[in-house]
This record gives structure tokens, sequence and C-alpha cells, in this order.
């Protein structure tokens, strides 16, 4: 089964990423390429079910993200990718009714949109002025292995809009990890694939417009095996319908 795993990782890295690197990215592709990357996101979905290890290990790596999605680490497949997986946003409701914050990364990203459309907002550090926002900073350590993620407050700091943007089904986005940005979905169901470049930092900025009321270590528990299963199965489900 490993060479399965392998084989359809590497698919997947080849569709979305070719012989660019994850640190390029082309919006014009045609359909027939998006077509075989969900055809092979599914089979790899479908490979995970069928072997309950893996589901327990993909289970352990993924969680319920404070911005309001459902993040499932399918693979860790190389340095050079660091990390393919799902982002599932059940609801889509008002920009203003989410709790997506600004944040950067610890490392580039190519993504897809597999179903649904996202709207992406980056943002800048500015001095205070009338086209800036006081937004409440912090530091935050990603989440570790004893499932928690620890935030540090560092006081206030303006930023504001560079630009903003929808990104469709179809559509290929690269960011670069530092950038500041804002994401949240427009459709129920949204879904999009993401391979992680390698770790280029080990902490990332957060910014929100009011003060966070968890501070310090913060938990962020694994899914357990039926949850792990129920997720998968329903992006499986929603991407076959498309």
């Amino acid at each position: 089964m490993t060479d399965r795993f392998d084989e359809l990782n590497g698919r997947i890295g080849d569709l979305m990423l070719g012989d660019r690197g994850p640190l390029n990215s082309s919006p014009n592709w045609g359909a027939d390429r998006f077509d075989r990357l969900k055809t092979a996101t599914v089979d790899l979905i479908e490979a995970i079910l069928l072997d309950e290890t893996k589901t327990v290990e993909v289970g352990h790596e993924s969680y319920h993200h404070d911005n309001g999605f459902t993040k499932l680490v399918l693979a860790r497949p190389s340095a050079a990718v660091g990390e393919i997986r799902l982002h599932h946003w059940e609801s889509g409701t008002p920009e203003r009714d989410l709790p997506s914050n600004v944040h950067d990364h610890t490392s580039s990203f190519t993504s897809v949109v597999l179903n649904g459309v996202l709207h992406s907002t980056i943002f800048a550090r500015t001095e205070r002025g009338p086209s800036s926002t006081e937004y409440q900073a912090y530091l935050c350590h990603g989440r570790r292995g004893d499932q928690t993620y620890s935030l540090t407050h560092l006081g206030g700091a303006n930023l504001q809009v560079v630009s903003a943007y929808a990104i469709g089904a179809g559509q290929i986005h690269f960011l670069h990890g530092r950038i500041l940005h804002r994401i949240v979905p427009l459709e129920p169901e949204t879904i999009s694939l993401v391979i992680q470049g390698p770790r280029t930092a080990d902490s990332t900025s957060v910014f929100n417009e009011a003060k966070i009321a968890s501070v310090g270590t913060v938990e962020s528990p694994e899914l357990t095996i039926d949850t792990t299963r129920r997720a998968l199965r329903r992006v499986r489900e929603h991407l076959r319908r498309t």
C-alpha cells in the first residue's frame, strides 16, 4: 500500500506543480488537468479510507482550524513537498461573520480550489492613517505533537488592504509564506487542495480586530478516527458530484 500512496502523492504533485516547483504557479491550465487532479485526490482519499492505520495517521495530523475550516493532512511526502492537505469549509457565510483572522504562514504554498469559491485579501503593515485599520497583533507558534499551539499578544498594529480577489474552482493560487492574507469561503462546501513547500519560519504573525480571549497555550485536538472518516467521505462525495 505504501507504493500506492507514493504513486498518488506523486501524481497530485505533478498535476499541481509540474516541473515548476512549489514556489511557482500558473493560473491557466485546462479542464482536463483539473479533472485529473480531482480524480487523483478522490483516489488518495479512498486509499486512505481503506487503510485503518493511514486513516488514524491522517486524523492525528488533522484538526478543526480556528479560521473556520477542517484541515485534513493527507501526506508529508518529501522535503520539497512538505505537506499535501485539504481545507474544507462546510458553510459559506458573509465575510464579516467568519472567524478568519489576518495571518502569514511558516511555508509558501500552492493551492487549487476543488469546489466552491474562496475570497482572498492581501494586507501589509503600515502607519496609522485613513486607509489603515487597527488590529491586535499576536505571535503564533504552530500546532505541536501534543495537540496545542501557543499565542502571544504583541500589542496593536495597523494594516491596510493591498488587493482582494476571488479564487474559483479550477483556479491555481500561489502565496509566499510571509505575505499577510485573510481567506474566506463565498459558497458552502468550499474545498481547496494545498501543497505546502519547505518550512522557512518557526512562527507566524496573526492579526485580529478584537483581542483574542484565549492566549498562551491553546488546545487543538486531533480528529478521532470516526470524525476523520466522515470528513474524508464528505469531501470525496462533493468531488465526485462536481
